[in-house]
């Protein structure tokens, strides 16, 4: 395609482990199960086709490690998670998904929709200069990796593709602006998600408002319709992992604090999560050494 026409590019592929019954005393040696294992291979970009998201954030691994225990699969719950249900019923909007590692994950677990989103640039310029002289907006490219990523790679069409029955499309790939309030209501309408994703989506302090102000219409009950303007009640959850040690995470915090304190019911929970990253090609629990280990922010908001 245009990306490997224009642009040097690699692939790199990732097994994630489902555990069993959550990881406790009782997970016993190099015990996972493997034959729930997911496997996604992602087509990375060099800078030229996206500075924001040619190549996998290690902060996209501990969400998708996440993801894994979050659903049920084929009916058995593979998590202590009480509230969890199966992974048809799940609808998924995922940010700033630069090369769609958590999107792809979703895919893979059978997610019912999944909306993978980023921003970049429709002219056919290399970059475009944002008003911050310092940053640049990915070239329209960076788009088109995406939904290789997440459709072409797994022999899916894209949501602009002429398909009669693309109601029961499962992924979907849309340039979103967090600057531009109906385009996310649009996106909202598009799926109707009852689960919003992100990670390392913080990171210049001018798009903090913006950032919240998208969470907020995407996690807004009022707001939440479906595409048939029938208003549905379901308790709606965003999740994001980030960098803790980001310029613009103190003011991302007040803000999203400031936000959840206005709405009566809404919940936030802020804690710190470890991501162990392995070489080991046979499975199991490695040793992970020291300089495998990261760890993040785990900020979960809930309308319910």
């Amino acid at each position: 395609d245009e990306v490997e026409n224009w642009y040097t590019t690699s692939y790199k592929t990732y097994r994630f482990h489902k555990p069993f019954i959550g990881i406790n005393e009782n997970f016993v040696g190099n015990e996972v199960d493997s034959n729930k294992d997911v496997t996604v291979t992602i087509r990375e970009t060099s800078f030229g086709c996206g500075k924001l998201g040619g190549t996998v954030w290690e902060s996209s691994l501990a969400l998708s490690c996440h993801l894994m225990t979050l659903f049920k699969s084929d009916g058995i719950d593979n998590n202590s998670n009480e509230n969890s249900k199966p992974s048809s019923e799940w609808r998924i909007i995922e940010l700033g998904a630069g090369v769609g590692v958590p999107s792809c994950v979703c895919r893979e677990l059978k997610v019912g929709k999944v909306l993978s989103t980023d921003y970049w640039d429709d002219t056919s310029k290399d970059f475009v200069t944002a008003p911050d002289p310092d940053r640049l907006i990915p070239h329209h490219l960076f788009g088109v990796n995406l939904e290789f990523n997440l459709l072409q790679s797994a022999g899916l069409r894209g949501e602009n593709e002429q398909d009669e029955k693309s109601k029961d499309k499962q992924c979907f790939v849309r340039k979103l602006d967090w600057y531009n309030a109906e385009e996310v209501r649009d996106s909202k309408r598009m799926i109707n998600p009852n689960l919003i994703i992100a990670s390392a989506v913080v990171y210049y302090k001018e798009d903090v408002i913006p950032l919240i102000q998208t969470l907020e219409i995407l996690l807004d009950p009022e707001s939440t319709a479906g595409t048939s303007g029938d208003v549905v009640e379901e308790p709606v959850e965003a999740l994001l992992f980030l960098p803790e040690f980001r310029e613009a995470m103190p003011l991302f915090r007040e803000k999203l604090e400031e936000m959840v304190n206005t709405h009566a019911g809404w919940n936030l929970k802020l804690d710190r999560v470890r991501l162990l990253l392995d070489d080991n090609e046979e499975g199991g629990l490695p040793a992970v050494q020291e300089e495998n280990q990261t760890d993040f922010l785990r900020v979960s908001i809930k309308n319910d």
